[in-house]
């Protein structure tokens, strides 16, 4: 347990959430009980670690067990979306995926919920793709592959978009604020959810909230 990141999602901020789409396979009734879930404010969990360099994880299948056992019921992970300086896609980033598609197999094991979120990188204050429109165009593409993946998961609570999408060394201008809006909006369709959450960022500006 000394290796899970501890992280109450009660106050996590900054997390631009679309609840994962049951419209795709017509249950209406699981998008709405995972609405409940964010507005009862029953989250309480863990970020998950990446995956080491080697692809392999550092965790075994008691830690999920030890997880369980605090009271966890939500875990968070990353997908990275990688790329080359001056490159204008990222690659896809297939072994997070299936870490991914392990992971929500355990919570559907476990009773445990997944948050996905996905960072471009470079990330933060180096993000690169504001001001490029194929590689915003490349990261909702992706985001439709990878939702068509992990879907069908029971266990598949929400997608984080982009995590902490902070405009590099500038204000979040009215600008910025509505090409955030649009890339959130391409995401979304990409995604195929039918409800997008958007919880307050930051003071100052900076941070990516609609």
């Amino acid at each position: 347990m000394r290796r899970f990141v501890h992280l109450l999602f009660l106050v996590l901020g900054a997390l631009n959430f679309c609840p994962a789409d049951a419209a795709a396979t017509g249950a209406d009734s699981v998008l709405a009980q995972r609405m409940k879930i964010f507005a009862d404010g029953n989250l309480r969990g863990f970020t998950l670690a990446d995956l080491q360099q080697d692809g392999t994880e550092i965790y075994s299948e008691q830690d999920y067990v030890d997880l369980v056992a605090t009271g966890a019921n939500v875990v968070r992970m990353f997908l990275h979306f990688r790329k080359c300086d001056g490159c204008q896609q990222y690659g896809f980033p297939e072994k997070e995926i299936n870490y991914a598609e392990r992971v929500l197999a355990r919570g559907e094991k476990l009773g445990f919920r997944v948050v996905v979120s996905v960072l471009p990188l470079p990330g933060f204050g180096k993000s690169d793709y504001w001001e490029n429109t194929a590689l915003k165009d490349d990261i909702a593409g992706k985001w439709g592959h990878i939702a068509s993946r992990l879907r069908g998961f029971g266990s598949l609570l929400a997608y984080d978009l982009i995590n902490e999408p902070v405009v590099p060394d500038t204000f979040f201008t009215p600008a910025k604020r509505a090409a955030w809006a649009e890339l959130a909006l391409a995401i979304t369709r990409s995604v195929g959810v039918s409800r997008v959450v958007q919880e307050s960022g930051t003071p100052a500006g900076r941070r990516a909230d609609i």
